[in-house]
């Protein structure tokens, strides 16, 4: 690696870089040798990962997080395959304000007073919540709450809050307690295998693809997860309903009742 090319990746100063670089080197050093002729630092040979994993997913993960980011500045901050692009994702954005007033809420354990645009009303509801998580659903991010009016636990969708104030609420009721959330301390885990109508060679590529084991001579993937997380997982890798095209499917089939949405997005 080149000081200067690492200095325009990061965008620090080469002061800042001799720093780092001598702290890594005192603290891991046969990780890294100087090449004299290249200028440059090269791994050692006894080199081993000790910031990052080395883990292909950990890259993979870094190459998509570029992608995402759309990075344009000129500079090859991830070093790879210049050829790497992803599907758009939407870019819809989550006012500042609201994220910080329901991280703080989450954090102090507080009520807050929001404004919501719901998909079940045609205007914006002013409703009071208890809010204990933040919940990624594998496309948009949600906050975990207890609706004081509805009494009940669901997931709210952040970019589509108008309004989140504190509020003075009191002193928080037990039912909206997180410990009263049942389908989030609720663990559950689901069984799934390839398909049945494929090859024995497409069943051994689909198992490798999604870190199957085997079971007793049956490939299988069994992610544990909260209750309230599986309707997502179901609809993510379309396990809701039988398809004659689907890859993977569920080793029970009663399994698919954890799909339904009984608490649906508010």
């Amino acid at each position: 690696m080149q000081r200067q090319r690492v200095c325009d990746a990061t965008h620090v100063s080469a002061n800042h870089l001799s720093r780092d670089f001598k702290w890594y080197r005192d603290a891991y050093p046969d990780n890294l040798i100087y090449d004299v002729s290249g200028r440059c630092y090269r791994p050692g040979k006894s080199f081993q990962p000790k910031i990052a994993t080395g883990a292909p997913d950990e890259y993979l993960a870094l190459l998509l997080l570029r992608t995402n980011a759309s990075v344009d500045d000129g500079a090859v901050w991830l070093p790879g395959p210049a050829a790497a692009d992803a599907v758009p994702t939407p870019g819809g954005t989550v006012a500042r304000d609201v994220l910080r007033a329901l991280t703080g809420a989450i954090a102090h354990q507080r009520a807050v007073q929001v404004t919501y645009q719901s998909m079940t009303t045609p205007e914006p509801v002013d409703r009071l919540l208890w809010p204990h998580a933040l919940v990624y659903n594998g496309w948009r991010w949600h906050v975990r709450a207890y609706d004081a009016e509805r009494e009940r636990f669901a997931d709210f969708v952040l970019a589509r809050f108008e309004r989140v104030t504190q509020a003075a609420a009191g002193k928080r009721k037990p039912e909206a307690s997180p410990e009263s959330d049942v389908e989030w301390t609720t663990q559950v885990t689901i069984a799934v295998t390839p398909a049945s109508a494929l090859t024995a060679e497409q069943t051994a590529v689909v198992a490798r693809e999604y870190g199957m084991v085997d079971a007793d001579g049956r490939w299988l993937w069994t992610p544990t997860m909260r209750r309230c997380m599986a309707p997502y997982f179901g609809r993510m890798y379309r396990l809701e309903a039988p398809s004659p095209k689907r890859l993977i499917q569920l080793l029970d089939p009663s399994q698919a009742a954890l799909f339904v949405f009984e608490q649906q997005d508010a």
